[in-house]
């Protein structure tokens, strides 16, 4: 009977998301807790297993002291205060509603979609719909003879994933960078950092880096998620495939970043399909990362791969391979010098602090399936960084458009010290 209802819960909620199109947020509540005790944090990540579908953790419970963001459903709130307080637990409610926040993102979305892009003055501090995205590479490609516009394969929903290669010399061999951003659909500054990057290398100002380097960017490997949280839901996370359980409710989408052919799946919580983290069925289920892993293999067949670099948000964390164990990867000793060397320039830009470790070390809890693991245990790059952009939670994922310089520049910093050290 528990079950039963829980299952005509989330069958209304989707309906109603089907219906009304945009998924609403009132009288949803944002909580900013700040674990005091190791106690703390196993209250925290019990309420994140025990309910998937009332709460949404936007950042991890793993860490004393460090702010934990989740918002909570109104029917939920009540007795969820009461277990923080019960608990004492320090917490502060940053709104009692979301809607209003999504909102703003909302009337954003729809403006970017329904506004035209003045290509020859692009403005790179705008979040763009993903066809306008599209728009701007394909724009490059024609202005730069650098630049090469590509697709690396399509969606489930059958969008086309674009890439851009640029290369001011293609008669030298070259060793290659690989940049993987927008894995994660509601993580909006990754995808408008990875733009913010190509610009710098067209700009003239990176051809230190592009005599050494050919770039190979993979700006938005989900565009299916991505184009959801315009059309229906900004705080979407995963693709868009359709799962279904019980008595045939969706519980859509994959966490293509558990969904790589590594230790995959050994966490509990990522097998439900309802969590923000599901794996999905197998290893490389879905096409997404299919064409990731294929576009990476191939590349490795004619070129070396130096740095793979995945972008993610938020927390600012500078982190290393592995997230699914404690052991520490090969050439240890220079991902820490190159680490090291990174969050410096990322304070000596704008003053913002990095931590920086293994993905074990600084999320403080093990992660199955990622990329960056599946890169460094496959050797196909002498380095791979996850970087988790800003902020340490006062916008966490809504991170408003006037962050995007600021934010790019200094991560685009800390790439350049790292790769002029390799």
């Amino acid at each position: 009977m528990k079950n039963t209802f829980w299952i005509s819960v989330i069958s209304l909620t989707y309906i109603i998301h089907q219906i009304c199109g945009f998924a609403r947020f009132d009288r949803y509540s944002v909580i900013k807790a700040i674990p005091k005790r190791l106690g703390d944090i196993d209250h925290l990540t019990q309420i994140k297993h025990r309910f998937l579908n009332d709460v949404d953790f936007w950042s991890e419970s793993n860490r004393i002291e460090d702010a934990i963001l989740f918002d909570v459903s109104p029917r939920l709130k009540k007795n969820l205060i009461h277990y923080l307080d019960k608990n004492r637990i320090n917490y502060t409610i940053l709104t009692d509603n979301l809607e209003q926040w999504v909102e703003k993102e909302r009337l954003y979305a729809t403006e970017s979609m329904k506004n035209e892009i003045n290509l020859d003055s692009i403005d790179y501090e705008r979040y763009y719909p993903f066809e306008k995205y599209v728009d701007i590479l394909k724009y490059l490609h024609s202005k730069h003879s650098a630049a090469t516009y590509k697709t690396i394969g399509s969606t489930i929903e059958g969008r086309m994933i674009p890439a851009m290669v640029i290369n001011n010399d293609r008669d030298v061999k070259k060793n290659a960078v690989v940049f993987e951003c927008g894995i994660h659909a509601r993580e909006w500054i990754s995808h408008a950092s990875c733009l913010w990057f190509i610009k710098e290398l067209l700009s003239g100002d990176g051809k230190k880096l592009l005599d050494k380097y050919e770039f190979h960017f993979i700006p938005i490997l989900n565009p299916d998620g991505y184009v959801y949280t315009f059309t229906h839901n900004r705080m979407w996370r995963k693709n868009r495939r359709r799962n279904y359980f019980g008595l045939s409710v969706a519980c859509d989408g994959v966490d293509l970043n558990r969904n790589f052919d590594i230790n995959f799946c050994r966490d509990l919580a990522a097998r439900s399909m309802c969590s923000q983290a599901y794996c999905g069925s197998y290893a490389f289920s879905e096409k997404e990362t299919q064409s990731m892993r294929d576009y990476v293999l191939e590349l490795n067949k004619t070129a070396k791969i130096d740095a793979y670099f995945a972008l993610h948000s938020f927390t600012q964390l500078w982190m290393y391979p592995y997230g699914f164990t404690s052991y520490e990867p090969r050439s240890i000793g220079q991902y820490r010098k190159l680490s090291k060397l990174a969050v410096e320039a990322i304070r000596n830009t704008h003053g913002k602090t990095y931590r920086w470790g293994s993905i074990f070390e600084t999320m403080r809890y093990l992660v199955s399936g990622a990329s960056l693991d599946w890169i460094e245990s496959q050797n196909l790059a002498d380095f791979s960084f996850a970087i988790e952009l800003r902020d340490t939670g006062e916008y966490g994922f809504l991170l408003p458009a006037n962050q995007i310089r600021p934010t790019s520049e200094e991560v685009w910093s800390a790439i350049e010290v790292v790769l002029l050290n390799i």
